[in-house]
């Protein structure tokens, strides 16, 4: 044997003893290793009883009640009930009330507008409805009954060309307008005036005309001053508006003007039930 292969032998007899010196060392000083099952059996023994049971009872708390989702839109339709209730509790109470005829009314209202109605011009105009609660002739009777006249009215003059006579439907000569009103009443789109604008067409020549009301002053007046009576319950008055808007409808014989709404000169519209009888204004 040369001397090369001794040396390669001598080598790796002493990398074994080492190797073997080094596993006995690790092994004496290494921890004691228990079976996995004693493991398993410590960890379950540690684990709290009472931790077991609370968990239990939120889980089956959670299962019970309804989802949250749930829960948050039941809260939403009490909270948009409880909204709209107090938006009705809110809202502006509406005046509703029947005006007192009198000798005293009728007076304030003659100071109002004037003797012969000269100031009516400063108050708020009245457009009033009657096709859907009466129709042209049960109107026209009614409003012939408490002292309304019906005329034409040349549109481009500004002028009466004639009474009419609603019974007959002869034109009159104008006479006499003492103790009527001088705010007109224009009764347009009606087709049962039609008649009375193309007899006015073939005996007057052609123009502009339109069937018009003239009323008592005496019903202005009354209609003026109740209205500003009435209004001071909202703290309100007649120059507050740009006009007033209101239907006739028939209570037994007797022709009653309902003040159903108000314009004001704001824009806003507020609205109103303001009850005139108009056939009581004839017997003062």
């Amino acid at each position: 044997m040369s001397k090369k292969d001794i040396a390669v032998y001598t080598a790796l007899l002493v990398c074994l003893t080492i190797a073997v010196l080094m596993h006995f060392s690790i092994g004496k000083n290494r921890p004691s290793m228990k079976p996995f099952t004693e493991v398993i059996k410590k960890t379950i023994k540690n684990i709290s009883t009472d931790r077991i049971e609370t968990k239990t009872k939120v889980t089956l708390r959670e299962i019970k009640e309804p989802p949250k989702k749930s829960v948050r839109k039941i809260s939403q339709e009490h909270k948009s009930k409880i909204v709209t209730k107090t938006k009705k509790e809110t809202k502006e109470k509406r005046l509703s009330k029947k005006v007192d005829i009198s000798t005293k009314l009728l007076d304030a209202g003659k100071e109002m507008i004037g003797k012969e109605g000269e100031k009516l011009g400063k108050y708020p105009s009245f457009i009033v409805d009657y096709r859907k609660t009466l129709g042209f002739k049960r109107y026209a009777r009614s409003l012939l009954s408490i002292g309304g006249r019906f005329f034409l009215m040349d549109m481009n003059s500004k002028k009466l060309k004639a009474e009419i006579d609603i019974k007959s439907g002869n034109f009159k000569k104008v006479e006499n307008l003492e103790g009527l009103s001088p705010r007109s009443r224009t009764i347009s789109n009606e087709s049962e005036t039609d008649v009375y604008i193309r007899t006015a067409q073939n005996k007057y020549g052609y123009s502009s005309y339109s069937v018009v009301l003239l009323l008592p002053l005496t019903i202005d007046s009354l209609l003026v001053a109740g209205m500003e009576k009435s209004l001071k319950e909202l703290s309100l008055s007649n120059s507050d508006f740009y006009c007033f808007q209101g239907l006739y409808r028939k209570e037994r014989d007797e022709i009653i003007l309902n003040i159903t709404s108000g314009r004001k000169k704001d824009g806003k519209t507020i609205p109103f039930d303001i009850g005139f009888n108009l056939s009581k204004v004839s017997m003062i």
